[in-house]
């Protein structure tokens, strides 16, 4: 598990699926395998299923050049990760 922050590694041949370890703060956060799935068909929307099924509303963007990540944190307000980035190529 990372320090701070969500490591995301990919899984086998499905795009969807992902391996997802979040830093030990995000305690509501079930690690393991995980997918992307549709949260909205007709406005776009995915969210991330974590290893309990639940599904985090996510939204990817970019600003100043950075890669973005905000997730909607249940009961809380939305958590905002900037400079994502890989780490291995």
């Amino acid at each position: 598990h990372p320090a701070r922050g969500i490591l995301f590694v990919p899984a086998a041949d499905d795009p969807a699926a992902l391996f997802i370890f979040p830093s030990a703060d995000l305690a509501w956060f079930v690690s393991g395998l995980g997918s992307l799935v549709a949260a909205n068909e007709a406005t776009g929307e995915v969210a991330l299923q974590d290893a309990d099924g639940h599904a985090i509303q996510l939204v990817l963007g970019r600003a100043a050049g950075h890669a973005m990540l905000r997730l909607t944190v249940p009961g809380g307000a939305p958590l905002t990760y900037v400079g994502c980035a890989a780490t291995a190529n």
